[in-house]
């Protein structure tokens, strides 16, 4: 699989979840604008970790099953971490 191959599926699955994201301008474009250190993001910064962790975690993937799989794996994680934060915070 070329490197262009690879992108384009990668890009198929970040399309998507910019698509599906409740408020999709605050989504970045790609991936370099969600990666950048340039602070002129502004809004909603889950909106950019979600668009940097399903990008990294597709790294090395080769078909569009693979990405897809990579990306829920870690959205899954990131679910759990954020709901323990809640639970703390209820009981706090």
């Amino acid at each position: 699989m070329t490197q262009e191959e690879r992108y384009t599926i990668r890009r198929e699955i970040y399309n998507a979840a910019h698509e599906a994201y409740p408020d999709p301008d605050f989504f970045p474009e790609n991936y370099a604008e969600a990666s950048s250190d340039s602070g002129t993001h502004t809004g909603d910064n889950l909106a950019h970790f979600v668009a940097v962790e399903i990008w990294e975690v597709m790294d090395g993937q080769e078909t569009l099953e693979g990405c897809r799989e990579e990306a829920i794996r870690a959205l899954r994680n990131a679910q759990d971490d954020l709901q323990a934060i809640i639970d703390a915070l209820e009981v706090y």
